[in-house]
């Protein structure tokens, strides 16, 4: 009997997972609904449906390719109002994809994060970020937080992005977004060119404008994304590069005081 029960195991085979679920008021009707992900071939297919059972709404998920290798997960962020905002991550070893979804009037309707002028792409490397949701209050509606460390050749660059729920979107907050570079806050400033007042003179003349082509010039490189702030110094002659070590507000209200360091040392 006991070769024969084995024999039936072996042919039997692995039970199958279950697939990823998650059970919230996610249209804030009061009612509990499930979030379900499951793998239909290649494809994910998103599914949610009410106490009894019955699917209400479905749409396919972006996956990553091949998916034989990829895991699912399923995470929730409160909107501060009745409901809830549904995350659907599936991720293999080299892709991760990423989803935020909104259950609204019996469907189901896919919220881009916006990033800026551009939406984050569905699905990208990891890269060494990290994502997850956070909440100042029960009464506070989630955001969505992603951030990383990396080592580069300027330091650690450290980068928080904070994105909020607008309504038809998650958009990034940039006052709450930051990063840093060697524990250096990186400002969020645009790119700009600034020439010394004799040069602005020259300019001003509108007449020949060698000299002003000649003058000093000092460029502000402030990203990001990148990890990089610094100072670089032009002229006729080439250009320095000089990290900023730490900066603060100036003297007056609309000033900054950064402290650079040079070859010579730090000033």
């Amino acid at each position: 009997m006991f070769p024969l029960l084995f024999a039936i195991l072996a042919l039997a085979g692995p039970v199958p997972a279950s697939p990823p679920a998650l059970t919230a008021d996610f249209d804030g009707d009061g009612k509990a609904e499930t979030a379900t992900a499951r793998w239909l071939g290649k494809s994910l297919r998103l599914e949610i449906a009410d106490a009894k059972g019955k699917r209400i709404a479905s749409a396919q998920a972006p996956a990553p390719s091949p998916a034989k290798a990829a895991t699912v997960h399923l995470g929730s962020g409160a909107l501060g109002s009745p409901g809830l905002l549904l995350e659907v991550v599936a991720a293999n070893p080299t892709e991760e994809c990423r989803s935020i979804w909104r259950v609204r009037a019996g469907a189901l309707a896919r919220l881009p994060v916006r990033r800026g002028a551009k939406d984050l792409p569905d699905c990208a490397p990891p890269d060494g970020w990290t994502a997850r949701w956070e909440r100042a209050s029960e009464a506070a509606p989630a955001v969505w937080v992603r951030e990383r460390e990396r080592e580069t050749s300027r330091g650690l660059h450290r980068q928080r992005e904070v994105f909020a729920f607008t309504g038809f979107a998650l958009e990034q907050d940039p006052s709450r977004s930051s990063a840093q570079i060697s524990g250096v806050a990186i400002p969020s400033w645009n790119d700009a060119v600034l020439y010394t007042r004799s040069a602005l003179d020259i300019l001003k003349s509108r007449f020949d404008l060698s000299g002003f082509r000649a003058a000093p010039r000092l460029r502000i490189e402030a990203s990001r994304d990148d990890g990089v702030f610094t100072l670089r110094l032009e002229d006729h002659a080439g250009a320095q590069v000089m990290p900023v070590v730490a900066s603060g507000p100036g003297a007056e209200a609309n000033e900054v005081t950064m402290t650079i360091r040079t070859e010579a040392g730090t000033t």
